[in-house]
């Protein structure tokens, strides 16, 4: 059992013998500012599919802001909500949808435990 430990730690120490896929790359434009960042457009839109930019971004990486304009560039389309589906889902103000108007006696009660906890609120 021993001789199977010791020979599965050693299988598994070695180097891959596949050569590693190259997923994004940088290229040199002859213009100011940092190297341009390529990626390749097939595994891109296969990465998207599986992955969020944030993540797909480290993978490469760059930022996510780059990741999205490589998939601008290629006319990747990813399914998923729009920004206004998103905005709707959520409220204009980033939070929750706004259900209906509450009456003046229930802000009231609001506004005064949020006094209450907060006192030099608003100064």
């Amino acid at each position: 059992m021993t001789l199977h430990l010791d020979q599965a730690h050693q299988a598994s120490s070695d180097p891959l013998q596949d050569p590693i896929i190259p997923f994004a790359y940088t290229t040199h434009t002859g213009r100011h500012g940092r190297p341009r960042v390529e990626v390749d457009p097939n595994l891109l839109s296969t990465a998207l599919t599986l992955r969020p930019k944030t993540q797909v971004a480290k993978t490469a990486e760059c930022s996510a802001r780059t990741i999205r304009r490589r998939q601008i560039d290629y006319g990747i389309v990813v399914s998923g909500p729009t920004h206004s589906q998103a905005q709707q889902a959520v409220g204009d103000n980033g939070g929750p949808p706004y259900s209906g108007a509450i009456d003046d006696e229930e802000l009231d009660r609001y506004l005064a435990i949020v006094i209450q906890d907060f006192p030099s609120f608003g100064r």
